[in-house]
C-alpha cells in the first residue's frame, strides 16, 4: 500500500514534468515562429488572451461603469456589486463575508479571476468578495451564464472578472485618495506608476476601516445599535511590466493584503463576538509573445490564504491555510481573416492544512482546453465553440464544451444561441472536512441554454450623438448532483449528492447614450427573472420539491442614470431586489427592498494636477433590509472623497 508520504512524492515529481511540458510547449511555438513574420508594436500585444473577444460571452458581459469604481475606491468589491442586478450579493453584513449568486447559482458555481487567475479558496470553493478593495483593479466584468469549458471548475453560474492593464507610455503618475464615510469609515489610498516606451510599474496602497456601529430595527421592532462589527484591512498591489522586444512583454505582480474584522453572532447576541484575520498573498508572471498571426502566453500564479477565527461562542480558534500554484500556457493563432484558433494546457496544484483536516491534503487538475472562433462577414454569421478536458488524481471530468452562434438578422439587430456543459467539482472541506467531510462525492454537473436578441440603433449612432441599443436573454441550466450538507442520523453534517436543480428565467437591457459637446448621458434599466427550483426530493421529509431556492430572489431590477457637464457629474441608482426564501419550504422569507444611491461630483484641474471631489449617499430613502436572515444592513450613509491625480505630459 502506497503511504501518503509517498502518494504525495509522486505527485510533486508529476506536477514538475507538467511545468517543464508546458515551458517546452511554449518556447517550440515561439521560437519557430520568431524565425519569419512581421513583429508588431507594443500597444497591439495581449497580455491576456484569453480576455480576447473571442473567449467572453460578450452578449452575457457586463461591465461596471467606471464612474462607480472611481468614485467608491474606498469601496469593497462586494458594496459595488451590490449596486447591479446580474448577480445577487449574499451579505452577512459590512464586516461579514459576502458571496454572490448568477442565474439561481449558489456561490460556489460562481468563479471569480484575477487577471484570467482563478482566486477562489479552494478550501470553501468559493470567494469572499468583501476581502477586495476596488482601489486594487482598473476593470469589472460580470459574465453572467456557464462556461466551464472557458474558465475552469466552478464557473457554471457565471463568473467575474477583475483585471488590470499596463499603462506604456504614460509617464509619471500619481493619485490619491481619502474618505470619511458614516459609522467611523475611513479609507485612504496611494497609486503611484511610471510608463515609458520599455517599462511599466505601478505600486497601490489601499487603507480602510470602519466601526459599523449603525442603527437598525430587530424583528420585534425594537431600535438598536450594532455592535462588535468593525473591520480594518490594508492591501498593497505591486505591478511591473517589460517589453523585452517589439513583440515581447514580461508582466510581474503581487498582491499582499491583511484584513481584521469582528463578526457579530448570528442573533446579535450581546457579548458574543467572533473574530477573523485574513492574510492573502497572491503573485503571478505573464510572459508574452505576438508575432503577426500568433500570441503565445505563459503564465503563473502562487495563491496563498490564511484564515484564523476565534468562535465567540465556544472559545475555540481555529486555523486554516490553502495554497494554490497555477501553471498555464497558452495560444492564440488567426489562421486566416475569418478564422481564430486558441487552445492551452492549465496545472492547478492546491493544498491545505486546517485544525479541521485530520492532515494535510492535496488537489491536482491537469486541463486541456481549445476553442475556435469562425466569423464570416459575407454571410453576417459567427461561430464559437470552446471545449476542456480535465483530468484530477482520483479520475478523468467529463469533456465539457460551449458552442455559440451569432447572426445578423437585419441591421441593427443580432440573434444569438448558445449551449453549455457543465461542471463544478467538490472542495477541499466537502471531502476532507472532520467531521462530516465524504470523500465519495461526485462532481456536480448538467446543461446550459440561452437565447439572446442583441438590438442597437446604428442610424442614430452615425450621428454620434445618440446610441440606444436592447438585449434580450432567455436561459435554462440543470444541474444534477447539487452538493448539499445535511445533517446525519449522529447530528453531524454530510455534503452528499442530493439535489437535481432547474434554473431558468429572463434577462433584459435597455440603454440610452447621448452624447454632444459637453454634455454626456446615460440611462439603463435592466431587469430580471430568475426561477430557481429543486426538482426532486432527496428524503420523505424534504419539502423543496418544486420550491425556489433559499436566497435566490426571483425578481430584482436596476435603473441608472448618469449626467456629466463639464467637469460636474452625477449618477443615481436605483436597485429592486425581490423576495427570498430563507427555508427550503419557502415557508419563511425576506421581505422585498429598494435600494437607492446617488453619487454627485466636481473635478478641479489645475495644470498637471486634478482635483475631484464626490460626495455619496447610500440608501437614500433610509430602507431597513437584510441581505441574509438575521444580518441587518446599514440605514442611510454618507461618503465624502477627496481624489487627487498628477500626470506628467508624455
Amino acid at each position: 500500500m502506497i503511504t501518503i508520504k509517498r502518494k504525495f512524492l509522486l505527485l510533486r515529481v508529476f506536477y514538475s514534468a507538467i511545468n517543464l511540458g508546458l515551458i517546452f510547449l511554449l518556447i517550440l511555438p515561439s521560437s519557430c515562429f520568431s524565425q519569419k513574420t512581421d513583429t508588431i508594436d507594443l500597444h497591439e500585444i495581449s497580455v491576456s488572451p484569453r480576455y480576447a473577444t473571442h473567449f467572453h460571452k460578450k452578449n452575457a458581459l457586463r461591465v461596471i461603469d467606471s464612474i462607480f469604481i472611481q468614485s467608491q475606491a474606498a469601496s469593497s468589491m462586494a458594496q459595488v456589486l451590490q449596486n447591479d442586478n446580474s448577480l445577487y450579493v449574499k451579505s452577512y453584513g459590512p464586516s461579514g463575508s459576502a458571496v454572490s449568486s448568477i442565474r439561481g447559482g449558489n456561490s460556489a458555481q460562481t468563479a471569480v479571476l484575477w487577471n484570467g487567475f482563478s482566486i477562489r479558496n479552494p478550501m470553501l470553493g468559493e470567494t469572499d468578495l468583501s476581502l477586495f478593495s476596488v482601489f486594487l483593479t482598473d476593470e469589472i466584468l460580470i459574465e453572467r451564464g456557464g462556461s466551464t469549458a472557458v474558465w475552469g471548475n466552478a464557473s457554471v453560474a457565471g463568473s467575474i472578472h477583475l483585471r488590470n492593464s499596463p499603462g506604456f507610455n504614460q509617464g509619471m503618475g500619481v493619485s490619491v485618495f481619502c474618505t470619511l464615510a458614516s459609522f467611523g469609515q475611513q479609507s485612504a489610498g496611494v497609486k503611484v506608476s511610471f510608463g515609458n516606451k520599455r517599462w511599466y510599474s505601478s505600486t497601490r496602497c489601499v487603507y480602510n476601516s470602519a466601526e459599523n456601529d449603525f442603527n437598525y430595527v430587530n424583528a420585534e421592532g425594537q431600535r438598536l445599535r450594532m455592535k462588535n462589527s468593525a473591520f480594518t484591512r490594508k492591501a498593497v498591489l505591486q505591478e511591473n511590466a517589460f517589453l523585452l522586444k517589439k513583440n515581447q512583454v514580461l508582466t510581474f505582480r503581487i498582491w499582499l493584503q491583511g484584513q481584521t474584522r469582528e463578526i457579530p453572532s448570528a442573533n446579535l447576541i450581546e457579548g458574543k463576538k467572533s473574530t477573523q484575520d485574513d492574510e492573502i498573498f497572491r503573485s503571478s508572471l505573464e510572459y508574452a509573445i505576438q508575432s503577426k498571426k500568433l500570441k503565445t502566453l505563459l503564465r503563473q500564479a502562487f495563491l496563498l490564504d490564511k484564515l484564523v477565527y476565534a468562535d465567540g461562542f465556544s472559545f475555540q480558534t481555529t486555523y486554516s491555510k490553502a495554497t494554490t500554484l497555477i501553471t498555464e500556457a497558452e495560444f492564440d493563432c488567426k489562421a486566416n481573416e475569418n478564422l481564430t484558433l486558441q487552445g492551452g494546457l492549465n496545472n492547478t496544484y492546491c493544498t491545505a492544512l486546517s485544525d479541521a483536516y485530520s492532515t494535510q491534503v492535496f488537489q491536482n487538475y491537469f486541463s486541456v482546453f481549445a476553442s475556435f472562433f469562425l466569423s464570416s462577414k459575407k454571410s453576417n454569421n459567427q461561430l464559437r465553440f470552446r471545449s476542456r478536458l480535465e483530468h484530477t488524481l482520483s479520475s478523468v471530468q467529463p469533456f465539457t464544451f460551449s458552442a455559440e452562434y451569432r447572426r445578423k438578422l437585419f441591421s441593427g439587430l443580432d440573434l444569438v444561441m448558445g449551449g453549455n456543459k457543465l461542471y463544478r467539482l467538490p472542495s477541499m472541506n466537502d471531502l476532507y472536512w472532520n467531521p462530516g467531510g465524504n470523500r465519495s462525492l461526485l462532481p456536480e454537473h448538467g446543461y446550459s441554454e440561452e437565447m439572446n436578441l442583441v438590438f442597437q440603433n446604428d442610424s442614430l449612432n452615425k450621428l454620434k450623438t445618440i446610441r440606444v441599443t436592447f438585449s434580450a436573454a432567455v436561459f435554462s441550466r440543470q444541474m444534477r448532483n447539487w452538493i448539499i450538507w445535511l445533517p446525519g442520523a449522529s447530528g453531524i453534517w454530510t455534503p452528499q449528492n442530493l439535489l437535481e436543480v432547474w434554473s431558468r428565467g429572463t434577462e433584459t437591457t435597455t440603454q440610452f447614450v447621448y452624447h454632444k459637446n459637453e454634455i454626456q448621458m446615460k440611462v439603463q434599466l435592466s431587469t430580471q427573472y430568475v426561477l430557481s427550483t429543486s426538482q426532486k426530493k432527496h428524503s420523505s421529509s424534504d419539502q423543496s420539491e418544486g420550491n425556489q431556492l433559499v436566497y435566490v430572489p426571483m425578481y430584482s431590477g436596476n435603473a441608472t442614470f448618469q449626467i456629466k457637464y463639464k467637469l460636474l457629474y452625477l449618477a443615481y441608482t436605483h436597485n429592486y431586489t425581490g423576495y427570498r426564501y430563507t427555508t427550503s419550504d419557502n415557508y419563511y422569507y425576506l421581505m422585498p427592498f429598494n435600494l437607492a444611491n446617488l453619487i454627485f461630483g466636481k473635478k478641479v484641474i489645475k495644470g498637471k494636477m486634478i482635483y475631484d471631489f464626490n460626495f455619496t449617499s447610500n440608501n437614500i430613502f433610509n430602507i431597513s433590509y437584510q441581505a441574509i436572515a438575521g444580518r441587518p444592513m446599514p440605514g442611510r450613509n454618507y461618503q465624502f472623497s477627496i481624489n487627487l491625480s498628477y500626470k506628467a505630459k508624455t
